[in-house]
């Protein structure tokens, strides 16, 4: 298991909390509540929070709770290396998807997850392996959840 070091830059970051499913709870470290209006554009929520990831370590930000999605709060999930020289802290790029006109993000509200996956290297062959045939990788007795 990898050590990815934090930094918080907001108290009302505070420190990394594991959701219930994996992966770290990342907070709006706002001062004021910010209003998201539906249909209107999307706005950048501050976290107060930095993760140092070592150079094989992506992040991949989730939406944030069941009951955030289902107030309508939607973020942008972005795979990507966040780990971006000279921003002292990572925001989330969120917006009103319903149901109601209006959502509000209080201070410290819950707004995104962040899980950490490996990033596995590969290189390519100039070779081509036979097709296998088609399997199927469903378990189609097993529960959906």
């Amino acid at each position: 298991m990898r050590d990815i070091g934090y930094e918080i830059h907001h108290p009302l970051a505070g420190a990394p909390v594991m959701a219930e499913r994996g992966g770290v709870e990342l907070r709006a470290a706002v001062d004021v509540p910010v209003v998201l209006r539906y249909g209107k554009r999307t706005q950048l929520i501050q976290t107060g929070m930095r993760f140092n990831l070592p150079g094989d370590v992506m992040a991949l930000v989730l939406p944030g709770s069941g009951v955030a999605r289902r107030m309508g709060l939607m973020v942008d999930a972005e795979v990507t290396q966040v780990n971006v020289n000279g921003h002292p802290q990572w925001a989330v790029t969120a917006w009103n998807g319903g149901p109601s006109d209006e959502l509000v993000i209080n201070p410290g509200d819950v707004v995104a997850r962040v899980l950490f996956l490996p990033v596995v290297n590969f290189s390519l062959s100039s070779q081509q392996a036979a097709t296998p045939e088609p399997v199927s990788i469903l378990n189609h007795d097993a529960p959906l959840f």
